[in-house]
């Protein structure tokens, strides 16, 4: 919706009170306030209930011309606002494979738990991933959450580690309660 059709109404942010009515030098009558706010309403495809319609008219009786402006403005301009497409908001943002390939970490939200699961990337690199709690505890494919022997060797802890895709389900199911401790 522009706000030519909305004579005396500013069209874009308002730095400073707005004086000019639609007819210059005459101020507007609340009947005409009001039919500019209606014009407005239904221009930018807002459908009004009775208690709406009791507020429109309301604001049209005893608002000064600068706020009605301002207000009518925002209606307009909220109504000709185009949508942004995402690609030109973020144009350089990467795909989802590329992300994955730069991710350490992911938290899990875990209902019920104060802190999430966390579902980190192992020292040893490759696709290989812990589940781990916030005690320090990793899940181990037969034996649920255990502590694990720090002495051990990273590539031999094959019970804790999981490619990507196996252990993002199952922490999901872990953080269901399909899967418990």
């Amino acid at each position: 919706m522009s706000t030519d059709k909305l004579p005396g109404i500013p069209a874009g942010p308002i730095a400073t009170e707005p004086l000019d009515y639609p007819t210059p030098g005459v101020f507007p009558s609340a009947t005409e306030r009001e039919g500019i706010l209606r014009d407005a309403f239904r221009a930018a495809g807002v459908g009004l209930g009775a208690y709406d319609d009791r507020i429109a008219h309301w604001l049209a009786m005893v608002s000064d011309w600068s706020t009605f402006a301002v207000i009518v403005s925002w209606v307009a301009r909220a109504a000709s606002r185009e949508e942004t497409p995402a690609a030109t908001l973020h144009p350089a943002a990467p795909d989802v494979a590329e992300l994955l390939a730069r991710a350490h970490s992911f938290e899990i939200p875990w209902p019920g738990q104060w802190r999430p699961l966390l579902l980190q990337r192992s020292h040893a690199g490759g696709d290989r991933w812990w589940i781990g709690d916030r005690e320090g505890r990793r899940w181990h494919r037969d034996l649920g959450f255990v502590y694990e022997a720090q002495n051990e060797e990273e590539r031999s802890r094959t019970g804790t580690r999981f490619p990507l895709a196996e252990a993002w389900s199952l922490a999901q199911r872990i953080a269901s309660g399909q899967v418990g401790p």
